[in-house]
């Protein structure tokens, strides 16, 4: 069930939506999830990797909100805000990059299991050193 009010109490202005809570609360419980699953892993650095992407993920959201909070109460403050807008693109474009290097892992993961043993860490390193 949405709230009409914002977090300050009062009512969002130019027909913006205030922040969902419900929404909220679903999104971090997903991050949280997916920490606890990072880590579960046995190798170390992903299980770290997993870790430092949703500590990224949270710290994205909770700028995302403070953002939505600002331009629903005051959309002349864009200006103001786009410092912060420029961050929470970074921190996705990180969190993208760190997501990507763990699906890259788990494929290579998933080919290693079809291949001789070691043969999948060979083709991965020649893989790397073909792309420097």
């Amino acid at each position: 069930m949405q709230n009409d009010l914002m977090e300050n109490g009062e009512k969002p202005r130019h027909g913006e939506r205030p922040i969902d809570e419900e929404t909220s609360a679903a999104r971090m419980q997903k991050v949280r999830e997916y920490e606890l699953k990072a880590l579960s892993r046995k190798n170390s650095l992903k299980a770290v990797l997993g870790t430092v992407n949703s500590d990224l993920m949270r710290i994205a959201l909770q700028l995302g909100e403070s953002i939505a909070r600002s331009l629903a109460h005051n959309p002349e403050t864009m200006t103001g805000v786009l410092p912060s807008i420029e961050t929470q693109l970074r921190l996705t474009r990180q969190i993208d990059r760190l997501a990507q290097l763990e699906m890259k892992s788990r494929a290579t993961a998933k080919s290693a299991g079809n291949q001789p043993c070691g043969a999948a860490r060979v083709e991965a390193t020649s893989n790397e050193v073909s792309r420097v």
